[in-house]
């Protein structure tokens, strides 16, 4: 989070419009040398994870919230840090409240709710692994639950991951290449 926090105010300081700024930097966090793409993930593992992604955009909105506010979850959340006496200091709220950092979590970070991209090359034994542990996964997903012991409930969860409340994080958007619960773990074959 802190490559796309640091990029992000590059942008800005050299004049690019917030919005542009904000996309050149998921983009390097996605394409860049260091990105998912490039050595720290798909280039010497042949995976890209789109809930990568996510913590990295998640970790950039960290960075921005010491001094800004931004959007978790569809709200917006007021800068971290403010000015007492002269000196920076944590929100007294903040102080008060054990689970304000837990904001910066969602189902987006989960691997199983927002897949990973793999190789072609590697598609078929992850998802040979996936099918035979898939008793064990919707036990665990949708427990006893009739409304999401369904393909269409985790279909839907993929689509509503691949952006983050409607923010785009660099999701990869090739849902057809994608091994999920939904097109994985119902599957006969």
């Amino acid at each position: 989070g802190y490559v796309g926090f640091r990029s992000y105010r590059y942008q800005l300081e050299r004049g690019t419009p917030p919005a542009k700024a904000m996309r050149r930097a998921v983009d390097l966090n996605v394409q860049g040398l260091f990105g998912e793409t490039g050595i720290l993930g798909g280039l010497p593992t042949g995976v890209i994870s789109n809930a990568d992604l996510a913590a990295d955009y998640l970790g950039m909105k960290f960075y921005l919230n010491l001094r800004e506010p931004v959007t978790l979850h569809g709200e917006t959340i007021p800068p971290m840090l403010v000015y007492e006496n002269g000196r920076l200091a944590l929100r007294e709220d903040i102080q008060r409240d054990s689970q304000y950092f837990a904001m910066f979590v969602s189902d987006h970070l989960d691997e199983v709710l927002n897949p990973n991209l793999f190789e072609a090359n590697m598609r078929d034994s992850v998802r040979r692994g996936v099918k035979q542990n898939s008793q064990v996964i919707l036990d665990r997903y949708a427990g006893d639950d009739p409304e999401r012991r369904s393909p269409a409930y985790f279909d839907q969860l993929v689509e509503e991951y691949s952006t983050y409340y409607g923010e785009y994080y660099g999701h990869t958007g090739q849902f057809e290449k994608l091994i999920t619960v939904g097109n994985t773990c119902f599957d006969p074959k």
